[in-house]
């Protein structure tokens, strides 16, 4: 094919879109609604997330010995450390971030 041909054949594609008013909303006003929409959306949904991770509590347990680093580390966050005292085995058990 021509390159004219290619340009008559768009032509004639470009007039017929812009007659079927379907295609135009499609095309233009649908995701000028839809995307500002969606984005605010999926903002407030991981926001909504993010803050309930945030004050669930977190449950950690460790076995044999903890470094003294990280438990003064836990106890200083007031993270609820405890020491569990399962069957056999003994370790620390923290709760909270």
């Amino acid at each position: 094919m021509t390159a004219r041909r290619v340009l008559l054949v768009l032509g004639k594609e470009v007039r017929e879109a812009l007659r079927d008013r379907r295609t135009l909303f499609v095309t233009l006003v649908l995701p000028m609604l839809l995307y500002p929409a969606l984005m605010i959306g999926l903002g407030t949904v991981t926001a909504r997330q993010v803050g309930k991770l945030r004050e669930a509590t977190q449950r950690v347990a460790f076995a044999g010995p903890v470094p003294a680093a990280l438990r003064e580390r836990l106890r200083a966050r007031r993270s609820g450390v405890d020491r569990a005292r399962p069957a056999g085995t003994s370790g620390i058990h923290a709760r909270g971030q």
